[in-house]
């Protein structure tokens, strides 16, 4: 191929790489939404404004899973709207339980009285925020803005996770036992998750360890344990020495369960090497089921 006509391939490329319009589309979509809501008057754009800035608040709220910023005072009224349904679900328990004790049997006329607070009860319940009715609608626009845009960023890259994937599964042809353990693992690595992973995998060992060493080996090597409990570490040594396992497969089964360890308590943000501890642990089952 001339130089001339790989330059011109390129552009072609560039011009159709997926990310590239997926991403004028979600701009568009965000420009035009913001300049209809603008050209509808002052009344409007602050209604607008509103919606984006309690939708900023909510979403840094559920990143971080806390709520310790304190709320515009003008944002209260949708923050009501979003959290009606619990109010009222709150409210009806409290009312309901006022009507019939704890341990007693209802009459006839508290039954009626219950059944009238609930059909109250239902008619309390909020609109679905994707509704056009719903005073959250706008909210929930700028959800599926900030999600559309994450997932426009994770495509590329999962696409060459998907590759990675293939190739994995070429190389070890992991039997029907490892596949059962391993499928909900490779969404989150294809998305991106990779703390996630790492904790997965340590699930997933601690599950098939549980499965492929009985009570009774554990019992062997350590003794009767109250309440007839054995750790992943006590299944991984009563592995080896029961011969399930050599050295080299113990020591990377405690090296997956410490890095998923530390994922879930010292380091959630930390970005362990997945792909190797997905390798690892596919390794793992391999030869624990293999036996």
């Amino acid at each position: 191929m001339s130089d001339s006509q790989n330059e011109e391939s390129k552009g072609f490329f560039y011009k159709f790489d997926i990310t590239n319009p997926l991403e004028g589309v979600i701009q568009e979509y965000e420009n035009e939404r913001e300049s209809f809501w603008a050209s509808k008057g002052l009344d409007y754009q602050i209604e607008y404004d509103r919606a984006e800035r309690f939708a900023q608040f909510v979403l840094k709220g559920t990143e971080n899973l806390a709520n310790a910023q304190k709320i515009e005072e003008d944002l209260t009224a949708l923050q009501y709207e979003a959290t009606k349904e619990d109010t009222a679900t709150k409210k009806f328990n409290e009312e309901s339980r006022k009507i019939v004790k704890p341990g007693k049997t209802p009459s006839k006329e508290e039954i009626e009285k219950t059944k009238e607070l609930f059909r109250n009860y239902i008619e309390e319940q909020p609109e679905e925020p994707r509704n056009e009715n719903s005073p959250l609608r706008l909210v929930w626009e700028r959800f599926c803005i900030d999600l559309a845009w994450q997932s426009a960023d994770k495509m590329a890259e999962g696409a060459n996770r998907i590759f990675n994937l293939y190739r994995m599964m070429r190389t070890f042809r992991p039997s029907r036992p490892t596949i059962d353990y391993l499928l909900r693992l490779s969404r989150c690595y294809i998305w991106g998750f990779d703390p996630e992973c790492v904790i997965l995998c340590r699930s997933i060992l601690d599950a098939a360890f549980q499965k492929k060493i009985s009570y009774d080996i554990c019992e062997k090597y350590f003794g009767q344990k109250e309440k007839n409990y054995f750790t992943l570490d006590n299944r991984i040594e009563a592995a080896f020495e029961e011969g399930f396992i050599d050295y080299s497969i113990k020591k990377l089964a405690i090296e997956i369960k410490t890095q998923g360890n530390n994922a879930v308590h010292k380091q959630p943000d930390s970005r362990n090497d997945a792909w190797k501890i997905m390798r690892d642990t596919i390794n793992v089952l391999e030869v624990l089921f293999s036996k």
